[in-house]
């Protein structure tokens, strides 16, 4: 077992076990109780600052959600007590990905994957996925950070 280091930083075992539980929660909120959802920890650090990302088969139902550790620790030193609160956003954020597959994976096929139509759809999904997470977590979860609520 990892053991935590210095000044209550989180060893990644923690930050998963997190992480799990917070993903167990709302993909009970969510209804999405029939996805088969992994969770996993990187060591590496998330593209832009990401805190976490989601890869997901919608016909199967299965889907990997992807915590980086590093960037989460980062997280924890800019504002500790609030490291958990934009952990959940972002795990609600993801689980909203699979909500809007279905949406995402038509358009996809119409739009021909990677052209410039494709790529205003994704960066829209990206701005209603924040949004969504923002507002249901505000309603059902803990203070989104800033949020003025």
């Amino acid at each position: 077992m990892e053991e935590t280091t210095g000044c209550g930083e989180k060893s990644d075992e923690e930050i998963l076990g997190e992480a799990k539980r917070l993903v167990s929660e709302w993909q009970w909120k969510l209804g999405l109780t029939g996805w088969h959802i992994r969770v996993v920890i990187s060591g590496e650090a998330g593209e832009g600052g990401t805190l976490a990302e989601v890869d997901w088969d919608h016909y199967y139902r299965k889907a990997q959600l992807t915590v980086y550790g590093a960037e989460y620790r980062e997280q924890t030193i800019k504002a500790p007590k609030e490291a958990v609160i934009y952990l959940e956003h972002c795990v609600i954020h993801e689980l909203m990905h699979l909500l809007l597959a279905p949406i995402k994976e038509a358009l996809s096929v119409e739009l021909f994957v990677q052209g410039p139509l494709y790529q205003a759809m994704k960066r829209a999904i990206e701005g209603v996925c924040d949004q969504l997470a923002t507002s249901i977590q505000r309603g059902f979860g803990r203070r989104s950070r800033g949020a003025g609520g």
